[in-house]
């Protein structure tokens, strides 16, 4: 049997986008296309979410992870996204990895049948900030 790696990372960080650095609670490209790195994983799709993780590791679907996903989902506190090969949306609306506003009517409908729950920090921002000797 061959050994598998993955790295992965939660989330990606903006790194002087806008004059913005970590990860302040806004859903956009800097932030949802996370770092993922294998080896000796047979092939994955285009899209990956964390929740795929086990199921590359293991080589079979496990739980909600897929090798075929075409839409990923994320969540800050109430803020929720959408994202697929070539856009995503959120609140602000459906936009290109290049930042034109598009219309697509699938990933509305995912977008909204996505139900996001979870918690926000107050002063996350800052202390990712200290935590990454930026300030």
């Amino acid at each position: 049997m061959t050994a598998v790696s993955c790295f992965v990372a939660d989330h990606g960080e903006f790194l002087g986008e806008n004059d913005t650095w970590g990860h302040p609670g806004e859903l956009r490209l800097e932030t949802l296309h996370v770092p993922l790195a294998t080896r000796n994983i047979p092939q994955i799709g285009d899209i990956v979410s964390l929740v795929d993780v086990p199921s590359i590791l293991l080589g079979e679907n496990h739980k909600e992870g897929t090798f075929e996903r075409e839409v990923a989902f994320a969540t800050y506190g109430k803020k929720k996204a959408a994202i697929n090969k070539s856009l995503i949306r959120s609140d602000e609306g459906t936009f290109t990895y290049d930042g034109d506003e598009v219309t697509d009517s699938s990933l509305d409908r995912d977008y909204a049948r996505f139900s996001s729950t979870g918690f926000v920090k107050e002063d996350a921002a800052i202390e990712d900030l200290e935590a990454l000797g930026y300030i």
